[in-house]
This record gives C-alpha cells, sequence and structure tokens, in this order.
C-alpha cells in the first residue's frame, strides 16, 4: 500500500498571556491508503488539534503534512476549501448537522458546495443514508432523530464525496454503550467497501483496540501503540 498521509515534525503552539503553549510537539507518521489508525489520550493531550491540522481546517506552527505526496500548507487557502470538500471527511462529536434542514438535505450539503446538481445530489444522499441504514428517516431533521440516527446522517455526510481520507473525533463520545458499538460496525463496514484512510480520535479504549494501528497522545507526543 501507500501513503495517503505523512506528517513530519509536526509542531502547533498557542500564546495565552504572551506564553507559549505547545500543544503538539515533533509529531511524525504515515497513514497508508485504506488504513484504520485510532488515537487515544487524555482531555487537551492535543488529538483533536491534530485532527483538524491533517484535515486543513487550522495550519500547524511548523512541520509538513504530505497528502498523496502534495505539501498540504503549501496550497492557498482557496486550494485547501477545495481539498476539504473533494479529499476529507469529517465526523464531529457534536454532528454539527442544520436543524432546519432534514437528512437528506444535511447529507447533500457538500456535493452542492461541490456544485453538482440538485437532483443528482439528493439520489446519491439517499443512497447514502439507506447504505447506513436510515432509508425510513430521509425526511426527519435532525431534532426528530435518536442520537445514533444523527451519528449515522453526520457519517453519510462525511462520505457524499468519497472521501480519500475520513477524520473521526470521538464519534461514539455522547451515545450508548450499545448504538457506539453499532456505529464502530458501520465504520469497520463502510472502510471495507470504500477503502478510504480512517483516523479515529477517541476515548473508546474498546474502538481504539478494534483498529489496527494505534496511537496515545501524551502532553502533545504521538506515541506509537502497535
Amino acid at each position: 500500500m501507500n501513503d495517503l498521509l505523512r506528517v513530519e515534525k509536526l509542531h502547533k503552539s498557542f500564546w495565552i498571556d504572551h506564553k507559549e503553549i505547545q500543544v503538539i510537539k515533533n509529531v511524525s507518521f504515515q497513514a497508508q491508503e485504506g488504513e484504520m489508525i485510532s488515537i487515544v489520550g487524555a482531555s487537551g493531550a492535543g488529538k483533536s488539534t491534530l485532527l483538524h491540522i491533517l484535515g486543513a481546517l487550522d495550519r500547524p506552527t511548523s512541520g509538513e503534512v504530505f497528502f498523496e505526496n502534495e505539501s498540504l500548507f503549501q496550497k492557498r487557502d482557496t486550494e485547501l476549501s477545495l481539498f476539504r470538500n473533494k479529499k476529507v471527511g469529517f465526523i464531529f462529536q457534536f454532528h454539527h448537522l442544520l436543524p432546519e434542514f432534514n437528512a437528506v438535505e444535511n447529507v447533500m450539503m457538500p456535493a452542492l458546495i461541490s456544485g453538482m446538481n440538485k437532483n443528482m445530489a439528493r439520489g446519491l444522499a439517499e443512497k447514502k443514508l439507506e447504505e447506513v441504514g436510515l432509508s425510513h428517516r430521509l425526511r426527519h431533521k435532525p431534532g426528530e432523530l435518536s442520537g445514533g440516527e444523527q451519528q449515522r446522517v453526520a457519517i453519510s455526510r462525511a462520505l457524499m464525496l468519497h472521501p480519500k481520507l475520513l477524520l473521526a473525533d470521538e464519534l461514539t463520545g455522547n451515545l450508548d454503550t450499545k448504538t457506539g458499538e453499532q456505529i464502530q460496525e458501520l465504520l469497520l463496514g463502510l472502510n471495507q467497501t470504500y477503502r478510504m484512510t480512517v483516523i479515529v480520535v477517541t476515548h473508546n479504549e474498546a474502538l481504539a483496540q478494534r483498529l489496527p494501528k494505534r496511537f496515545q497522545m501524551v502532553d502533545g507526543n504521538l506515541l506509537y501503540k502497535g
């Protein structure tokens, strides 16, 4: 397999009251095409910050991120916006679904942003929701869905444009044990179907143990765990 993502000597600092706070310290690793990776660690260890940089939602203080052998942060902001839309799917703990739109409309959003025809986007969104078992909830708004159903809508939205990289931040954090396990199984199955690279930030040790490559984030350092 080829490396989809390569991270070299990544640092990220914030300045608070004239004091430098180092959140990510000299992080280097590779993620191959189709690989599933977990990153565990305490709150404040730098996990989410790292995920945001990998998805080009934030820029590092120093270091390099290469995606398909191209330096990510040599790109202009407009190019990074296109990268996020076409190449990356994001799943967050709190879903970030738009409450005024139904499930299909939420899932359609990345396709509409990319310029896809509305009818084509709607048809594709319905298929994505069917894949995650929500064919009976297409017209329901987020407030009418359970937490697990909302997360399935968020996963469908993330997969709408068949991204090569899926980034998930605490995707089971707000779910009960049974629903969390169902979401885990769904994620593993989707990885097999689409062969996308998946990086999951989680406190859930059971989920982390199921993924083939595991890291732990400790005070901004990324430690390989197997």
